[in-house]
């Protein structure tokens, strides 16, 4: 059985002879290790102390792993002409995974989500909680050797699928892509308010284990469209990206419309009367963006995003002198405060 394992991590092999079903102790045992290099290496139980003895005819060796690949072990006894015991350990790679830049490959992209999957089209677990780029455009994952998938996901980003090959020298794996138009809207405000399961499940490609990532841009810029649609009344759009920046709830109201709409185009997630799983979820949203166009509802990121024109005046958003951190103007009569 393969046992897949990061360099460095603590490796212990064990073996056991048997002689008729039963527990026994050899006169002579050896162990054979053979590297990913194909280099074999003897040890000898009673001359090397690395092979221990645990109990009756059971015996343990730790390997130091210094090569990543695939290891194999052979041990041997004068009561087999063959080995009695073999297995195989899978020291994993670790690939730095390359997000690039089609204009210039060379400059890596940050914050990037990767996708990774087998030969078989399972998605690989990496053990990472999240397998995204850093600042500097790279992020480190363990692979054992195979051939693999890789997608790269980032709003405002196209990136192109591309399968790459794992070997025992492997050490880096790029993928390129290209940048679209800017969105305040992330692929993660999505993720947060539904499970990655269903997102994979809305935004798949033919029923495949892969997002289509044009499907995304769509979808959530026809989102950004209709929430601005509304917020246009009272802010710019630069004002509009600083209000989400600023604001998760909005985001994520934002988040609920995109949803409807991705799920109107699965037949899977469509109802009988012709609306999407997420209808409720969107005319909430829709309600909310609104009242928030006409200044009847505070938004968290209003201080930070200034206010705008509120077409015909009758509600402007100003912040107010001595008041912390945002009020309204006079309501549309002249007396009270606008707003609630």
């Amino acid at each position: 059985m393969t046992t897949p394992l990061k360099l460095g991590d603590p490796i212990t092999i064990y073996g056991t002879l048997l002689v008729n079903n039963t527990p026994t102790n050899p006169n002579t045992l050896r162990l054979v290790i053979i590297d990913p290099l194909n280099v074999p290496t003897e040890y000898i139980y009673g001359s090397d102390e690395e092979i221990e003895k645990i109990g009756t005819g059971s015996f343990s060796f730790d390997l130091m792993a210094t090569q990543r690949g695939k290891w194999t072990y052979q041990w041997f006894s004068n009561h087999s002409l063959t080995a009695f015991e073999t297995g195989e350990i899978e020291v994993s790679n670790a690939i730095t995974l390359f997000s690039g830049n089609d204009s210039n490959p060379s400059v890596a992209t940050p914050f990037v989500d990767f996708r990774i999957w087998d030969s078989s089209g399972s998605l690989v677990d990496t053990g990472l909680s999240a397998q995204r780029t850093g600042s500097d455009g790279t992020v480190s994952v363990n692979l054992l050797e195979g051939t693999y998938r890789i997608s790269a996901f980032k709003l405002g980003w196209i990136f192109t699928p591309s399968y790459f090959d794992v070997t025992s020298v492997t050490t880096t794996a790029a993928i390129v892509g290209r940048l679209m138009e800017s969105r305040w809207l992330q692929w993660e405000d999505l993720e947060s308010i539904v499970d990655k399961a269903t997102i994979d499940r809305l935004f798949n490609d033919t029923n495949s284990a892969f997002r289509d990532m044009v499907m995304v841009e769509q979808v959530i810029g026809q989102a950004e469209s209709m929430a601005e649609t509304n917020l246009l009344r009272s802010w710019t759009r630069p004002q509009i990206a600083l209000l989400a920046a600023n604001d998760p709830a909005l985001r994520a109201q934002a988040a609920w419309l995109a949803l409807e709409f991705a799920s109107e185009r699965k037949q899977e997630f469509i109802a009988a009367d012709g609306k999407g799983r997420y209808w409720a979820q969107y005319e909430r949203a829709m309600k909310h963006f609104e009242t928030l166009s006409k200044s009847q509802n505070h938004s968290r990121g209003e201080a930070n995003a200034g206010h705008g024109s509120n077409s015909g005046g009758a509600r402007r958003p100003v912040l107010a002198p001595n008041q912390d951190p945002f009020v309204f103007a006079p309501g549309r009569n002249g007396r009270g405060p606008g707003g609630f």
